[in-house]
């Protein structure tokens, strides 16, 4: 990386800067990318299977499937915040918080990290999860609006890339 710095480039290409790395090595790799594209002239085009290294150093993505290009743009932009739907974590009767949501009319789940999501109905606003925790002594120690990440993003792109391609490609093509 250094001798490729050391000319000033207008482009740096780097195609898996953190391959190999340990955790202290990959996280001072990525300092260094978001450094180089903040302090130089240098513009980087960065290839990687990390899609967190990309989340937390770039600004665009472009996505590729079987060497061709199926979306692109910033990544911001390409972030969608999904109506009505919440990631909660709370602390005290979880399984009676969901339900007391559900006979309020809010879809709830539970998912493998022991998050609820909850999907609020069209007129509802979030208000019902302090009211509902307050009723029952529930604390809510965790709570956001669910924005996509860009792993959500590229699976949402290739899955609508394979639905538009002829002959209903399956996810082993991915």
């Amino acid at each position: 990386l250094a001798q490729a710095l050391i000319h000033g480039p207008q482009v740096l290409i780097l195609d898996e800067p953190t391959n190999g790395l340990d955790p202290a090595g990959r996280e001072e790799m990525l300092n260094l990318i978001r450094d180089i594209i903040s302090n130089s002239n240098s513009k980087v085009i960065m290839s990687s299977h990390l899609l967190k290294d990309i989340e937390n150093s770039c600004q665009e993505v472009i996505v590729l499937r079987k060497g061709r290009c199926v979306a692109g743009g910033s990544i911001e932009a390409m972030r969608t915040v999904e109506q009505n739907l919440y990631e909660l974590r709370v602390k005290g009767d979880r399984d009676g918080f969901m339900a007391a949501l559900t006979r309020r009319g809010c879809d709830c789940r539970l998912t493998k990290r022991d998050v609820i999501q909850v999907f609020l109905g069209p007129t509802m606003t979030p208000r019902v999860f302090f009211e509902t925790a307050q009723a029952l002594g529930v604390q809510i120690r965790h709570y956001y609006a669910k924005r996509d990440s860009l792993e959500d993003i590229f699976i949402k792109i290739l899955e609508e890339d394979l639905r538009g391609e002829a002959g209903g490609a399956t996810n082993a093509d991915l």
